[in-house]
């Protein structure tokens, strides 16, 4: 196998190109055995083809990126070859594939074209692909390959090559070499980066062209004063790449956005640095991968006197500097803290004592405003050799300038507002993000053994329960037993919700399930009695059940035993604690309405197993004296039932209001989603509200004829009004007057009742944070008693609970203070976060 010609002299090519496609290139070539030797006649003399005059090729398979060589008698007319002189053409299609010929004293290269795409990089050849190669040859052709002297090739040639894979040009893993190096250091500082890759590289894992930015190659500036004290930056600018096929070379070139620094004593260089993953188009991988140093120049220094008189800006280092100090007056700087007609000329931003925050492309910082003590980035304690700790307070972070390039992200973490002071500029870029949203509601961080007392959570999808089939507990195992579904009480606490920061206020918890919500003593009952008639898990005939089985909650039982399984109130603005609860303290709902807090929601129904219905009774109220049980579906106008299933549902939580006005939560959706999957809203076996073919409605509704009297959620629609129980209900009952809370509301905090809310003056402490979303309550469904066909009102026999929801936390509070310019492409979100979905029951997501 011999070499293939690489041509190094530009000048002595000439490049014909015959088409255009993509392919990679090869390294290998075989002699041709019978060329036709002296005299004036011209033809070939060898081939890499291993082809003879007039015979086939001996080679018959080449990479989709080899050259074809033909070596003629003598000097080729470069103006002879083309593709009505030399054919290759694709058999499958005739197709002539992209090949550029080369002309080069008396060989033809016929090498495939290289084609960069979005795609990547690709070469003339296809793979597997099978070609025909004609040379046209005197006297049976007037148009043929001709020397220098006129004289017409005698020589045809008829071959047929298939391709397969990819040959390695330059064999071996490849090397990359740069400028500046230690040998040929920069002369000025303003130089460009050069690396060169001694093999065709893979492109597009070195850079992005439609960012230039890459993220296998680095280049940072390190200043290393030799105590210790060593700052590294990230040096910004754009990259750009370019492959050479004749020098089978790469060639990556870094521009940067300013100049360079120069040395004079400290240790500084620029510090390269190369992924290990970095290959070549056949996969080599780089053989001096890693870190590596480039000089920089030499400015050096003498002894003198430096004058600044202020006069001018030709040293002003405008990015870390606040606006209109230098040269206010001509020779002296005005005073930050100057003071006109009682006003602050320049507020300013901070006394920089932080140093520069650089937050580079891809990087996500975090600062934490609970913090007392950080690092500097331009103080060092000689006797401890390492930045100086510099104290801080109330979530204040005062840096001499502040960028953010690429799609970084800032954040922060803590209870205080995040308050970020510039000395100078301020600048995010337009894919970067300065974050302070609130949290969507999560898993409860704490679990705990205790069946009871445990908080722990579904987290952001909640799953329904099912009642277990045999309604006994094991109490030494904290379990129900089912068919169907077993689990722990801890399944069914109430949804747990966003825990706020940056005083953005905590959403409110979810209900718990009715199972799950009380006992207080070790006397005290289950929410069932075992001893009773039973519920079914399906219809059944025999005994009715018996109405005082689900003891908790029935007759002289105290509402407010039953708490928990009511939503929460989320806390309100500057994440202010809420303490209204419907049950035991309705008065304090509407101090927390009027932060701002989402309201919570009632569980649905209030009781565990009859619907309250008339509000409007004397106290304690239609929880007690004007009930029913919960019913089936069941059709009117011929006094049976004609659904088998009933549903109970509580609203989901309101949001929390600060400047914006949160939404009041919703009883039902048609449907939702998880994960990538949506779903329709499903009764307790899975069956959709709606059902078109059977004309079943089974959306929860109201109905309040008299042999009816369904409230499936919490409405009153019969009356034009929004609840059949507002939130705060028993407030209002016992004080007539009290302003009403609706269930679920929206926080309702007014900002223009607070005098000068939107000034930034401090003392009026209005840099809080949003407040958080309500909590669901609990909801119940379950399936009716076979009391055969034609009986009225049938009862649900068979309850199935599902914990509710909780809320998402408020968005954070964020202060930006710049000192001078404040550069806004990118964004500042302050979102507060999402609620828990909750779903009926586990099959629906199979």
């Amino acid at each position: 196998m011999l070499d293939i010609l690489r041509l190094r002299a530009p000048l002595a090519l000439l490049v014909l190109a015959a088409g255009f496609v993509s392919c990679f290139d090869n390294d290998s070539t075989a002699s041709a055995g019978s060329g036709i030797g002296s005299g004036q006649d011209f033809g070939i003399d060898s081939c890499s083809l291993g082809c003879g005059g007039g015979s086939n090729c001996s080679i018959s398979s080449i990479a989709t990126n080899q050259e074809i060589v033909l070596t003629f008698t003598r000097p080729v007319d470069p103006s002879s070859v083309h593709s009505g002189t030399i054919q290759i053409i694709d058999l499958s299609n005739g197709s002539a594939p992209a090949v550029n010929f080369i002309v080069s004293d008396n060989k033809v290269i016929l090498r495939p074209a290289l084609v960069e795409s979005g795609f990547g990089v690709q070469f003339g050849f296809d793979e597997g692909a099978s070609y025909q190669l004609q040379l046209y040859s005197s006297p049976n052709e007037s148009t043929v390959v001709k020397s220098t002297q006129g004289a017409p090739n005698t020589t045809p040639i008829l071959c047929t090559v298939t391709t397969s894979g990819l040959m390695d040009q330059v064999p071996g893993a490849p090397a990359v070499t740069w400028t500046p190096n230690e040998a040929a250091p920069p002369a000025a500082q303003d130089f460009d980066v050069v690396l060169t890759f001694g093999d065709l590289m893979q492109k597009y894992q070195l850079v992005d062209p439609t960012t230039g930015t890459s993220t296998t190659v680095f280049l940072t500036l390190v200043d290393d004063d030799g105590q210790g004290n060593v700052l590294e930056i990230p040096v910004q600018g754009l990259w750009s790449v370019e492959l050479d096929q004749n020098l089978l070379q790469t060639r990556m070139t870094f521009v940067a956005d300013n100049a360079y620094p120069g040395v004079i004593s400290t240790n500084r260089y620029l510090r390269l640095t190369l992924d290990a993953q970095i290959a070549d188009l056949a996969g080599n991988l780089l053989v001096n991968s890693g870190e590596h140093v480039l000089p920089l120049p030499v400015t050096g220094s003498q002894a003198g006197i430096f004058e600044e008189d202020f006069t001018n800006a030709a040293w002003l280092d405008e990015a870390a500097s606040g606006e209109g100090l230098w040269g206010a007056s001509p020779g002296v700087l005005d005073s930050s803290y100057a003071v006109v007609d009682g006003e602050a000329v320049h507020v300013g931003g901070g006394s920089g004592v932080l140093g520069p925050l650089y937050v580079s492309d891809l990087d996500e910082i975090s600062l934490d405003t609970d913090s007392t003590q950080i690092a500097s980035g331009v103080l060092w304690d000689e006797g401890a050799e390492s930045a100086q700790d510099v104290s801080i307070a109330g979530g204040v972070f005062p840096y001499s300038e502040v960028s953010m390039a690429g799609t970084s992200t800032l954040s922060g973490t803590g209870g205080n507002p995040l308050r970020i002071f510039s000395r100078g500029r301020i600048s995010i870029g337009p894919s970067a993000s300065l974050d302070v949203s609130g949290d969507a509601a999560q898993p409860d961080p704490i679990v705990q053994s205790d069946p009871i007392n445990s908080s722990e959570a579904d987290g952001p999808f909640n799953l329904g329960k099912y009642m277990p089939t045999t309604e006994l507990f094991k109490a030494g195992a904290g379990q129900f037993e089912n068919q169907t579904y077993s689990g722990s009480l801890d399944d069914a606490v109430g949804g747990f919700p966003g825990i706020g920061k940056l005083s953005g206020g905590d959403g409110g918890r979810g209900g718990d399930a009715w199972y799950r919500a009380y006992k207080q003593l070790p006397a005290d009952p289950w929410y069932f009695d075992g001893s009773l008639d039973g519920w079914a898990q399906s219809w059944q005939g025999g005994p009715a059940a018996d109405p005082a089985r689900f003891v908790d909650g029935l007759g002289s039982e105290s509402p407010v035993e039953f708490d928990g399984v009511d939503g929460f109130n989320g806390n309100g603005i500057g994440n202010i604690p809420a303490s209204g609860r419907p049950r035991s303290s309705a008065s304090d709902i509407l101090v927390d309405w009027q932060n701002g807090s989402g309201m919570g929601s009632w569980a649905w129904p209030p009781l565990s197993n009859v619907i309250p219905w008339n509000a409007d009774a004397a106290f304690p109220g239609g929880f007690f004296s004007s009930t029913e049980p919960i019913r089936s579906h069941y059709q009117t106008g011929f006094g049976s039932s004609v659904d088998l299933y009933a549903i109970h549902r509580s609203r989901g939580g309101g949001g929390g209001s600060y400047w914006t006005l949160g939404g009041k939560g919703e009883f039902y959706v048609s449907n939702f989603t998880f994960g990538s999957t949506t779903v329709p809203s499903v009764n307790p076996l899975g069956q959709p509200f709606h059902n078109n073919s059977g004309g079943l409605d089974r959306i929860p509704d109201i109905d309040t004829a008299t042999n009816r009297r369904v409230f499936e959620f919490n409405g009153r629609d019969d009356e034009g009004l929004e609840d059949l129980y507002v939130w705060n209900y028993f407030e209002v009952l016992t004080n007539p007057g009290t302003q009403e809370v609706r269930d679920a509301a929206a926080g309702g905090f007014d900002p223009s009742i607070v005098s000068g809310i939107e000034t930034l003056d401090p003392s009026q402490s209005l840099l809080r944070g949003g407040s958080g979303g309500g909590g669901a309550g609990s909801s119940m469904h379950g399936s009716a008693n076979n009391d055969g066909p034609g009986v009225a009102n049938p009862g649900i026999e068979t309850y199935r609970n599902c914990d509710g929801g909780g809320g998402g936390a408020g968005g954070g509070a964020c202060q930006i203070q710049a000192g001078n310019d404040f550069f806004l492409d990118g964004t500042i979100e302050a979102n507060g976060g999402e609620g828990a979905t909750s779903y009926y029951m586990s099959q629906i997501l199979s």
